[in-house]
């Protein structure tokens, strides 16, 4: 509660966002429904609001390396790893 991650997958295989607190960037790669993630860099700030911010922001830099297909449906897309197990869902919020 209290944060907004989000994620901006550009044409260029750069993925940008925020994950809460800091800004991070990485490459990913597509192939049909597989993708392929990170590692990510991030800005250097230390937030200490909301509580548990920060292993927030490293849980989910840390998960995203382990997608491996993805699912596009309307305006969701769904990550998953090898084991099918759910890594984001994430919804398009068009400006």
């Amino acid at each position: 509660m209290g944060t907004q991650i989000t994620a901006n997958f550009g044409e260029d295989g750069q993925l940008t966002g925020n994950a809460g607190c800091n800004d991070y960037f990485g490459p990913y790669e597509t192939d049909g429904q597989k993708i392929s993630m990170g590692p990510f860099g991030t800005g250097r700030t230390a937030c200490s609001e909301p509580e548990g911010i920060m292993e927030q922001e490293s849980q989910y830099l840390a998960v995203l390396e382990t997608a491996d297909t993805y699912k596009i449906e309307g305006n969701s897309m769904n990550m998953r790893t090898a084991d099918e197990a759910t890594v984001a869902n994430f919804q398009r919020i068009r400006p």
